[in-house]
C-alpha cells in the first residue's frame, strides 16, 4: 500500500517562527520563482518513489507518472489518494480500469482528511524542519537541497518512524 499526495514547494520560504537576539532582524528574500511540484508515494516501510514538475499539477501529469510507477510494481499494490481535482477527473478516472488489470487499486481517503495520508507529515518534515534558510538562497540551491532529500529519504538523514510503540 501507497499513500500518495502532491506539495508544491516554493522560493517563498516557509519558516513558521525564528529566534533572534533583542534587536536583530534577519530576513530570507521571498521569490515567487523557483516553484517545483512534487507527486510522493510512500509505505509505511519508507519507501518513496517521488515524481516532479515545475509546472502546475493536472491529470495529464498525475497519469503518466501513475503509469511510470504501475510499470514497476512486481505485486497488487493500493494506491491511496485525496480528493484532488486532477485524482477526479474524467481523464484520471478513465485510466483506473487499466491501472487495475496491472495489479494497481486506486482508493480515495474520505474527503478533508489529510491527517490519514502519511505522505502529509513528509511535507511537513521537508518544509519546516529538513529544508535549511540557506536552501533558499536560489533555484539551483533549492531544487539540489530538494532533490538531496527524497534521494535521501530513509538512509538514516531523513528519516520518519511509522512504527506505533506500544506502552503497557
Amino acid at each position: 500500500m501507497r499513500f500518495g499526495d502532491e506539495s508544491a514547494f516554493s522560493l517563498d520560504p516557509n519558516i513558521p517562527y525564528g529566534w533572534m537576539p533583542k534587536g536583530v532582524q534577519k530576513g530570507i528574500p521571498a521569490r515567487k520563482n523557483g516553484k517545483l511540484n512534487l507527486f510522493s508515494l510512500l509505505n509505511l516501510g519508507g519507501q518513496l518513489t517521488s515524481y516532479q514538475t515545475k509546472q502546475n499539477v493536472n491529470s495529464s501529469w498525475m497519469i503518466s507518472w501513475i503509469d511510470d510507477f504501475v510499470a514497476s510494481i512486481k505485486k497488487e499494490t493500493v494506491i491511496l489518494l485525496d480528493n484532488a481535482s486532477w485524482h477526479r477527473s474524467a481523464e484520471f478516472t478513465e485510466k483506473i480500469e487499466d491501472w487495475k488489470q496491472k495489479g494497481l487499486h486506486i482508493f480515495f481517503l474520505p474527503t478533508y482528511s489529510p491527517e490519514l495520508n502519511i505522505v502529509e507529515i513528509l511535507w511537513k518534515k521537508m518544509k519546516y524542519e529538513w529544508l535549511k534558510p540557506k536552501d533558499y538562497l536560489n533555484e539551483e540551491l533549492f531544487h539540489e537541497a530538494i532533490n538531496h532529500i527524497l534521494k535521501n529519504y530513509d538512509t538514516g538523514e531523513y528519516i520518519i518512524d511509522f512504527n506505533i510503540h506500544k506502552r503497557y
